[in-house]
C-alpha cells in the first residue's frame, strides 16, 4: 500500500501506518492489552450475534471490534513500552471520531508488601514515569542516572467503575489500588540487575517509594497511556489549555500481578488464566457501563 504524508503517514484508504486500521474499524470505546492472546481470549466475551472485525497490522497490532451487551467496543493488542502505547493513542485517535474511552488491561510487578502475585491493581491514583538518563551513562555533567517524573491522572470515573468491577468479579480481597510506575525499559529503570552494564539502579525502587510512597506496580505502559489522554485535543501545553471536546480521551488501567519484585514471586500459568478470564470481563463491564 502506498502512504502518503511523512509527518503522519497514512494509506490511500486512510489506515493508519503502525496500527493499521482506518475510519470505521475501531470503536470509540477501547481495552488495550500487550499479549494477541489476550485480546483473542477476551474476545470471546463479546456479542455472538455481531461479527467482529479483525485488523492484524505488519507492526504487530491485533485490532478486534465488535459488540459487548449492545455497546460497540474495540480490543486492541499493541505488544510492549511506550513507543507501542504512544503509537496506540495517536494513531487510533486519528481515525475514531468522537470522544474515546480507553482501559488498558495488562501485567506488572509489585512493589509493595501488602500486594501479592495473582491479585488485580487499579491505578486510580495514576502514574509517575522513570527513564534512564542517558547523559548520565555517556554525557558529560548529569547527577541522576534516573528521571523520575511528576505524576498524571487517571480518570476518576472509569478507574472507580475497574475498582467496583473487578470487586465483584474477583472479590475485593483481590483487588488493590495506588499509583503505577512506568519504566521506558524492562531492565535498568525497573532496577534490574545486569552484571553486563553498569546501570547505577541499587537505589531506583528506594528513590521511587521516597517521593511517592504510594508506588505500588511498576511496569512499561500506562503512564504513556495517560499522559497522552491527558493531551489529546489541548489547544496548549500545561494547565489552563482548552480541550477539543470531540478529541478527549478518558483513560484509566489495571494489571495482573506477575512478580513480586520485592521477594521474587511468579505467577503460575493457572493464576494468569483466572485473572484474564475474570479480569477481561470485567474490564468490558467497566468500560460499557461508565457513562
Amino acid at each position: 500500500m502506498k502512504f502518503t504524508d511523512a509527518n503522519f503517514p497514512l494509506g490511500e484508504d486512510g489506515r493508519t501506518y503502525h496500527v493499521g486500521t482506518k475510519l470505521g474499524e475501531t470503536a470509540n470505546k477501547i481495552i488495550t492489552v500487550g499479549d494477541p492472546a489476550r485480546a483473542e481470549l477476551i474476545a470471546k466475551h463479546l456479542d455472538a450475534d455481531v461479527v467482529p472485525i479483525k485488523v492484524q497490522s505488519k507492526r504487530g497490532y491485533l485490532t478486534i471490534t465488535g459488540a459487548y451487551k449492545g455497546t460497540r467496543v474495540s480490543i486492541v493488542a499493541i505488544g510492549m513500552g511506550m513507543s507501542m502505547m504512544d503509537f496506540f493513542v495517536r494513531e487510533v485517535r486519528a481515525v475514531v471520531e468522537g470522544p474515546m474511552d480507553i482501559i488498558r488491561f495488562g501485567s506488572c510487578g509489585s512493589i509493595s508488601d501488602h500486594i501479592k502475585v495473582g491479585t488485580m491493581a487499579v491505578a486510580s491514583e495514576g502514574s509517575i514515569s522513570v527513564t534512564r538518563n542517558f547523559d548520565f551513562f555517556t554525557g558529560a555533567d548529569a547527577t541522576e542516572p534516573y528521571l523520575i517524573s511528576q505524576r498524571v491522572e487517571a480518570d476518576a470515573d472509569l478507574s472507580a467503575s475497574l475498582v467496583q468491577k473487578l470487586n465483584e468479579f474477583l472479590g475485593s480481597s483481590k483487588v488493590s489500588t495506588g499509583l503505577n510506575v512506568t519504566a521506558d525499559s524492562f531492565y535498568c529503570s525497573q532496577a534490574r540487575k545486569d552484571v553486563r552494564f553498569p546501570d547505577a539502579n541499587s537505589d531506583l525502587l528506594a528513590s521511587v517509594h521516597a517521593r511517592y510512597p504510594s508506588a505500588v506496580t511498576l511496569e512499561m505502559e500506562s503512564f504513556m497511556l495517560l499522559h497522552l489522554a491527558k493531551c489529546s485535543g489541548r489547544n496548549a501545553p500545561g494547565k489552563g489549555a482548552t480541550v477539543e471536546p470531540e478529541l478527549s480521551i478518558r483513560a484509566a488501567a489495571t494489571t495482573m500481578i506477575f512478580a513480586d519484585r520485592l521477594g521474587g514471586a511468579f505467577i503460575t500459568p493457572e493464576q494468569v488464566e483466572e485473572l484474564e478470564v475474570s479480569a477481561g470481563k470485567a474490564c468490558l463491564e467497566a468500560l460499557v457501563s461508565t457513562a
